[in-house]
């Protein structure tokens, strides 16, 4: 699936946490930063490497393929991991 903006990779993100039962707080206090950072990084208006690796560790995922970017297409929404 496609992304057509950072604000669809957001909302796909903060579903899969919550799918996991784990919050913003909760991922927040494993990076050891505010909840409102963690919320500006699953926004993208923040970078936060530490808090994306959390996140990617969190969902079972390869951090570059939550946050990859094709400029020209969109971003790709990654596909779960399958066991």
């Amino acid at each position: 699936m496609k992304a057509k903006t950072g604000r669809d990779l957001s909302l796909w993100l903060q579903y899969k946490l919550r799918k996991k039962g784990l919050s913003g707080a909760e991922i927040a206090r494993r990076a050891g930063v505010t909840r409102s950072f963690v919320c500006r990084v699953l926004q993208g208006k923040q970078r936060g490497q530490r808090v994306r690796q959390i996140i990617a560790e969190a969902l079972g995922m390869n951090i570059q393929k939550i946050w990859q970017e094709d400029k020209r297409h969109g971003t790709d929404l990654p596909k779960e991991n399958k066991l």
